[in-house]
């Protein structure tokens, strides 16, 4: 949670004798005045963010992910949603996993909410009472989103779980991630993954919500099609992406990524809805914005976590994941990355020459009203959409913050 310092909204949840609530890299007191003289102070801490996703129960069950906790990536909104990936866990990964977050938790880097909190606090039942009054008219009594949670925690709590039992290794970054000298910050995500490539003889295919690889991203992901390995990789558009700055910064290598012969995709924003609960680890998949971040390596690794392929994730973000070697697995939930890449979900992009226009231009092929569609511009992209991102293309070292 991005703590906003207007509002005492998590002092009045941690309130309850039965909740706690501890933030990360936040500079405690209670005025703002103290905190920004702080901030001015430590500026190296500036860019630190914990981006970690871990849900875990009794150290016998966690969930893992992309998702974090808002209505719009539980498609609990009316109107815009994230389409997120999780993997639910079981077993002895869910120590490693514990572990992670006891890490966290008592890392010095971490400050209880109450060294935040404004006295006097109001009862924790006004602020339920907020709460509700407060909801998206989504999660009204009546509607068919509160209708089908009953259902779906009916067939979790009491049928019989549609487990896959595989290996996996939970991987997460220290809360303090330091380097020696100058030297920046390895990733031990970002080794997993190299590994992973590396080991790879058919085929990579990877989605990831923000995506920015860098000269040296385009150059590792060419390589591996130079050796044989299909690349396939599904990222938002200029429209679905609710993030102009990282367009910007991703848009700069589309076109050697697909020189090195990488097959790239952009998400739709109106991609059409599936039926609720019809698709493989998930309980509502939203239409509007890719958040999700999974990568399948030859049908049998999948990694499934809070990771994006960026510098941010690679350099300044705290991440987790789980690695699970599991062909099963890997085959589901490539049957549903399938669809993400269909035609009508996704545009694959090209480049294209022409008699009158030698220079390769851009070209995005998918389906409009269920027929073949060739677009030379970004789909659905406006003037508004066009000028944030040429505002943040110009801005001086800003792929190195995405």
């Amino acid at each position: 949670h991005e703590l906003n310092f207007e509002d005492d909204f998590l002092a009045r949840l941690d309130a309850h004798p039965n909740i706690e609530f501890r933030v990360f890299n936040a500079f405690p007191g209670r005025a703002r005045w103290s905190r920004s003289l702080q901030l001015i102070t430590h500026l190296d801490r500036l860019g630190r963010r914990m981006h970690n996703k871990i849900f875990s129960v009794d150290g016998q069950a966690a969930v893992l992910g992309g998702r974090n906790i808002s209505n719009r990536y539980f498609e609990a909104r009316s109107e815009s949603n994230f389409r997120d990936v999780d993997v639910f866990a079981t077993g002895p990964v869910v120590n490693e996993v514990s572990r992670h977050f006891d890490a966290f938790w008592n890392s010095s880097i971490v400050t209880p909410v109450a060294a935040f909190a404004k006295a006097p606090l109001p009862p924790v039942a006004q602020l339920f009472e907020e709460l509700r009054r407060g909801n998206d008219p989504q999660l009204g009594p009546q509607t068919e989103y509160r209708e089908s949670l009953p259902a779906f925690a009916r067939r979790v709590l009491y049928g019989t779980p549609d487990l896959i039992w595989a290996r996996g290794s939970a991987i997460a970054e220290p809360p303090v991630r330091q380097a020696p000298g100058d030297a920046k910050p390895s990733s031990v995500i970002a080794r997993a993954h190299a590994i992973e490539r590396q080991r790879a003889q058919k085929e990579m295919t990877m989605e990831v919500a923000y995506f920015v690889p860098g000269e040296r991203g385009v150059e590792l992901l060419s390589a591996l099609v130079q050796r044989g390995v299909r690349v396939r990789i599904l990222t938002n558009s200029l429209v679905s992406n609710d993030v102009p700055a990282v367009h910007a910064g991703y848009s700069r290598y589309r076109e050697g990524l697909i020189r090195g012969g990488i097959e790239l995709h952009e998400y739709r924003a109106d991609a059409p809805r599936p039926e609720r609960g019809a698709q493989f680890m998930n309980l509502g998949r939203s239409t509007s914005a890719l958040h999700a971040k999974v990568a399948v390596y030859d049908r049998r690794m999948v990694w499934i976590g809070s990771a994006n392929f960026d510098p941010r994730s690679r350099r300044l973000n705290t991440e987790d994941g789980l690695m699970i070697d599991s062909p099963e697995l890997a085959g589901r939930l490539l049957a549903t990355m399938e669809q993400d890449f269909s035609p009508h979900n996704s545009w694959r992009l090209a480049l294209e020459s022409t008699a009158d226009n030698p220079q390769p231009r851009l070209l995005w092929t998918g389906t409009v009203d269920g027929k073949p569609a060739r677009l030379t511009a970004e789909p659905g992209a406006s003037a508004l959409h066009h000028l944030k991102v040429m505002f943040y293309s110009i801005l001086p070292g800003m792929e190195e913050l995405l």
